[in-house]
């Protein structure tokens, strides 16, 4: 159990945290900065938004913002996942073979058998 929280015991108001304000944003950052269970407030939070996109967490947690947090979370993909337009057209397969891609509606990446 975390027993001293800086957030808490402080003079700050607690919607310090979740403020928009870029100073009150770096204000709350120093606060975490200091507090001695910052680590524990780290892995707590990482836990509870394990999951979610940056876009559904918010406010500043152990000196964290949400993209930050979402950066640390191994279970969000790092990449965006890339929709392909335009499969099963000669364009679109001619596009596959270019990048090395494989789809199987274009048939790109199988070779043919020779009948």
């Amino acid at each position: 159990m975390i027993s001293v929280l800086a957030c808490l015991t402080g003079t700050r108001h607690p919607d310090t945290w979740h403020s928009t304000n870029p100073a009150e944003q770096a204000e709350a950052r120093a606060v975490c900065q200091a507090c001695p269970a910052r680590v524990a407030c780290r892995t707590r939070i990482l836990a509870a938004e394990a999951g979610l996109p940056a876009l559904d967490r918010a406010g500043i947690h152990a000196g964290l913002d949400p993209e930050e947090r979402a950066a640390l979370d191994p279970t969000i993909p790092t990449a965006p996942v890339r929709q392909l337009k335009g499969c099963g057209t000669e364009a679109a397969q001619r596009r596959h073979q270019r990048k090395g891609e494989t789809c199987d509606r274009c048939h790109v990446g199988t070779k043919a058998v020779a009948a």
